[in-house]
């Protein structure tokens, strides 16, 4: 901890200097706060996790009280910064130096629970700071890992108290001497230390010490109240802190406003009062209201302790000191608002600039996000966004991108609700406000449904931001907090002029996405032209119209049927696997389009038909094999006024396919149809023309055969060669005159008579 000295007057001396460096720089510090920072430049290692100096002076009635403290934590290992009044009796003048608080068996249970509970060190010394004829404070020095002190650092610690408490001595002297001179000069002083003061936590410690030096004040607040609200908020500076809203109707706050002039009131409080100032330890309140030229902005609060002189002697004071406040108050309040503004155009220029350069649909989100997690300091947002289009027909919107844990997350295949049904963004369907719930449990706006879901989720605040640009409907944002803190109307407000921002940026970006998607879309369709109008092979025209649909509508699985014998068979199919659906027990299936409805309807209608959620479609038929299903499209297959099957498409998401999707469907349906339909007729061709050139065959052999058995032979010969493993039988019908018959029979291992 120290540096160790030794024997060698070289490292004596150069062990000692910093000790002598620390006594001189220990004799100039004017707060506890230097002293500190000399102990921990000087002399103490970086093995001290919490060096304290507690300053102790005198209370109004002559008790010693604590003055000021100053800490320096390293780890934050402290709880409490002063030493408890049972400690200071134990210490008497006498330091406590303890190495190890788990071996060290002399110390007693309350420096124990104060070390271990208050402090969590395993090491501990206390040094009394003993003035002229009294304790001035104390230093405390603490690690939590176990510290071996030896003779020569306690005695270096000691002679260093030594010199902190004649400085501690000397300051008390020179404050209390100030003390007299302060309040002949107090507000002339507050005055000079508020001049071009903006920041309400420097006035409000600025007043406490100013007040302090001459008043032994208890409490010190500022209250500052909105005429349109029965609450108002409160800042308290010293004492016992008040609640940041307190109800300032019927308490001294209204009546001091309602004067015009400082309110005092000694002893006894009304009902409305006592709650407040007997818990903030006050038996004198004084109340002051904060005018400005043009208004009241609130009140200050001093309550003085019982020994103080009646208050109102220095009421006039106090009106002096609350006008200078509402000054100060009134330019902190414009200059916060010159500074927000200022801040909000920086932040907006830079966001600009950010999202001006993304490149994609997916960059867009990302800085939109980022940008607005920082301004709203929410837990989580969730960006929805319309679809399939936002400037034209919405049917849906999808979860496009969430932002947690510092990272955006955007799915492949976001979740899509019908707009009605989306979470809180189905209650207000394409609102252009900015709503904020901050409380949820009895925030009527919200179903009570939708309430207890979020509460479930541990959300308590909610903010609703949309995404618009002129009269075009994007989406929106919903941010969720799970800290407890409430949304602003200043947050929402710098969160929608983001949200401006970032509705240009996605509103191009998704334009630009629809025009790629529909230059792939009309490449897919051009290349499923091209395919099918190159092949007559009716299997390589089913795989390639399912390989082309994968570019253009996105869905988990897919299947062609055909109608055979009046039953809807399917021929080829994709994606069921991947759901645990055996695929070959769908191939076998046999299903007459009577008997389900998006059958029969395509069939009757000869359109295309949108499932967007099965879970809403009462007529879907669920099966083990369909359970999966939350999303269905199908499109007939017509050639000319004759159906011969359907192209569907499955997806796993609700509300995922359009009618847009139904119109590309029924496109590659179509162009199907036509392909499969040459494809049939170029099969047929081929098969008469087979049948033709075998009849011609068998023919030339018959015109070649003398005799009957020939002819029978040749006949049941070639019939044989053409029918493959089977056995051929010719008879001969008996004509009138004959009543036997000649039977020829060939096998295809040999012929036989």
């Amino acid at each position: 901890m120290l540096k160790r000295l030794t024997s060698d007057l070289d490292e004596v001396y150069s062990s000692a200097r910093p000790i002598m460096v620390a006594m001189r720089e220990l004799a100039s510090a004017a707060t506890p706060e230097a002293m500190i920072d000399t102990l921990r430049e000087r002399v103490l290692g970086d093995e001290i996790d919490r060096v304290t100096i507690v300053q102790i002076g005198f209370g109004s009635s002559g008790e010693a009280v604590t003055e000021a403290i100053a800490v320096s934590d390293y780890r934050g290992i402290g709880l409490d910064d002063d030493v408890p009044s049972a400690i200071r009796m134990q210490l008497g003048r006498k330091p406590l130096v303890i190495s190890n608080l788990k071996t060290d068996a002399t110390a007693s249970p309350e420096v124990r629970d104060y070390a271990r509970q208050t402090i969590r060190a395993a090491s501990l010394s206390i040094f009394p700071l003993i003035g002229h004829d009294r304790t001035v404070g104390y230093l405390t020095i603490a690690t939590n890992r176990p510290h071996a002190y030896v003779e020569h650092e306690v005695q270096t610690l000691e002679m260093l108290a030594a010199q902190a408490a004649t400085v501690l001595d000397n300051l008390f002297l020179l404050n209390a001497l100030s003390r007299k001179t302060e309040a002949l000069d107090l507000v002339v002083s507050l005055s000079r230390s508020l001049a071009g003061t903006l920041h309400i936590d420097t006035v409000g410690a600025q007043i406490v010490k100013s007040l302090s030096a001459v008043y032994p004040i208890a409490h010190l607040s500022i209250s500052l109240y909105q005429a349109d609200s029965p609450t108002a908020q409160t800042m308290t500076f010293k004492g016992t802190a008040l609640p940041d809203q307190i109800d300032w109707k019927g308490t001294l706050l209204e009546k001091a406003i309602s004067n015009h002039q400082p309110i005092v009131e000694t002893g006894d409080f009304g009902p409305a009062d006592a709650a407040l100032w007997h818990q903030a330890g006050a038996d004198t309140m004084v109340v002051a209201p904060l005018r400005t030229w043009d208004r009241t902005l609130g009140t200050l609060n001093v309550g003085l302790e019982k020994s103080s002189q009646p208050a109102y002697i220095d009421s006039a004071i106090y009106e002096q000191v609350a006008e200078q406040i509402a000054d100060v108050l009134e330019n902190a309040r414009t200059f916060e608002r010159l500074q927000e503004s200022l801040e909000e155009t920086t932040s907006l220029y830079s966001t600009s600039l950010a999202l001006n350069s993304v490149q994609n649909l997916q960059e867009a989100y990302e800085t939109s996000l980022s940008e607005l997690a920082l301004v709203s300091e929410a837990d989580r947002i969730r960006l929805y966004v319309a679809g399939p289009d936002p400037h034209g027909d919405v049917v849906y919107l999808e979860e496009a991108a969430i932002w947690e844990d510092r990272q955006t997350q955007i799915p492949e295949s976001g979740q899509r609700y019908p707009v009605e049904a989306a979470p809180v963004l189905g209650q207000f369907p394409f609102s252009r406000a900015s709503l904020i719930f901050n409380d949820l449990s009895d925030d009527k706006r919200l179903s009570e449904e939708t309430r207890s879901g979020l509460q479930s989720q541990g959300i308590y605040n909610l903010m609703m931001i949309p995404i618009t640009t002129g009269a075009t409907w994007i989406g929106a944002l919903v941010f969720e907090t799970q800290s407890g803190m409430p949304f602003s109307s200043d947050q929402a407000r710098v969160c929608r002029n983001v949200a401006d921002q970032a509705a240009l940026v996605i509103g191009s970006q998704i334009l630009l996405a629809r025009a790629q998607q529909a230059a792939v879309r009309e490449h897919a369709l051009v290349n499923t032209s091209s395919v099918l109008s190159s092949s007559l092979n009716p299997d390589y025209l089913l795989n390639s119209v399912l390989d082309n649909l994968d570019e253009v509508i996105p869905h988990d699985a897919a299947n062609i049927m055909v109608i055979e014998e009046g039953e809807a068979k399917a021929l080829v199919m994709r994606g069921y696997a991947a759901q645990g659906i055996d695929e070959a027990k769908l191939l076998e299936l046999r299903i007459p389009p009577d008997a389900v409805d998006n059958l029969r309807t395509m069939r009757d209608q000869r359109k295309t038909v949108v499932i967007s959620d099965t879970a809403n479609y009462e007529d879907w038929v669920e099966t083990p094999e369909t359970a999966w299903v939350k999303s269905y499209i199908g499109a007939p297959i017509f050639i000319e006024d004759h159906l011969i099957g359907f192209l569907n498409l499955d997806s796993a998401t609700p509300g995922f396919f359009t009618q847009q999707d139904a119109t590309l469907l029924q496109a590659f349906a179509d162009q199907f149809g036509l392909a499969y339909q040459n494809a049939q007729l170029f099969q047929k061709s081929r098969l008469r023309a087979q049948r033709e050139q075998i009849l011609g065959d068998i023919a030339g052999r018959l015109q070649t055969a003398s005799t009957m058995g020939d002819v029978l032979e040749t006949a049941a010969r070639s019939i044989q060669a053409v029918l493959g493993d089977y056995d051929v039988s010719l008879h001969l019908a008996p004509s009138d005159a004959e009543s036997g018959q000649q039977v020829l029979t060939t096998t295809a291992e040999e012929g036989r008579e």
